[in-house]
């Protein structure tokens, strides 16, 4: 039940900051550079982010790659979802 919360709370997380337009705003304002890329990178992909959550916040790099695995499931289910609503509307 424990492992289940946490894959709850960081995917959560992970998804809240994906979202987060604000956030991308911030990071436009950077300096190009490698800094700049990895803080693109790990805020706008949901499951490089939540992957990264995951492994701060429990520290086991096993349940990391579990949620983001969830995460790739996540994203594919929502993509096949919108798929299916675009050909309905045709």
């Amino acid at each position: 039940m424990t492992l289940f919360i946490i894959l709850l709370k960081a995917l959560l997380l992970a998804k809240f900051i994906t979202g987060f337009e604000p956030l991308q705003w911030l990071l436009e304002l950077l300096p190009d550079g490698l800094i700049k890329w990895f803080s693109i990178v790990l805020t706008s992909c949901f499951k490089c982010c939540a992957f990264w959550v995951t492994l701060i916040y429990s520290g086991d790099i096993f349940i990391a790659s579990g949620a983001s695995y969830i995460a790739y499931l996540w994203t594919n289910l929502e993509q096949n979802i919108i798929s299916l609503i675009w050909k309905r509307k045709k």
